[in-house]
């Protein structure tokens, strides 16, 4: 956690070298703290496979419902693709202490029906609901990384995430900063019924090579 408010950066008398996991975190570590980092090694995943056929989830946000995640973001997204698709279909997956304000915002907006709050569930059962989604939606207003992008590729689905994390060097995932922007790209995606082709941009055995050739 490179942010501004983290206090474990004062309790040390002198840091260890650091490691980053995207440039967005390497430059808000630079940012907030004046800290280089030794060097960038993203994360890496295993080989995940989805041989779902069909996809009855349009839209799904994994995370925890905290205001940093921004999970309001896609309740109204939610509400103005309920506007040309009646029918959409959003998951929710994770627990917090926003999740009562997302379900009443959800009411007030008029899609309780379209979106399933999961509450926290097992990574294999988080994996197997993304499985069953046409696209992920990150709302995050901070990531060091975001894990959650790149389990996403790998499963096949569409990313659409703000510009935070590991997602602005991925070609594969489409940033954004405003709804009003979002909102046409996941219209036409949706209409188009195209399935994302899985991709594994980041291996896990490739980060471990890396850590012991540049850091052990």
């Amino acid at each position: 956690d490179v942010l501004r408010e983290n206090n474990y950066f004062k309790r040390f008398k002198k840091l260890p070298e650091l490691i980053t996991l995207s440039d967005y975190h390497t430059k808000a570590l630079e940012k907030n703290f004046g800290i280089v980092p030794l060097t960038t090694i993203p994360w890496g995943i295993e080989n995940l496979q989805n041989t779902e056929e069909t996809r009855p989830i349009d839209l799904i946000g994994v995370g925890n419902l905290t205001q940093l995640k921004l999970f309001s973001r896609m309740v109204y997204v939610v509400s103005e693709l309920k506007k040309t698709i009646p029918n959409i279909k959003a998951v929710i997956v994770g627990e917090g202490p926003q999740e009562n304000e997302l379900k009443s915002l959800a009411i007030k907006l008029d899609v309780e029906d379209n979106i399933d709050f999961t509450g926290v569930l097992s990574r294999e059962d988080t994996l197997d609901k993304m499985c069953q989604s046409k696209c992920l939606l990150h709302c995050s207003s901070f990531e060091s990384f975001g894990l959650v992008s790149i389990e996403a590729l790998a499963l096949g689905l569409k990313v659409f995430s703000t510009p935070v994390g590991i997602a602005p060097e991925l070609d594969a995932v489409v940033t954004y900063r405003m709804n009003k922007q979002l909102v046409p790209e996941l219209q036409s995606f949706l209409k188009d019924k195209l399935l994302q082709k899985p991709s594994r941009p980041y291996k896990v055995e490739e980060t471990v090579e890396r850590y012991l050739k540049e850091v052990f």
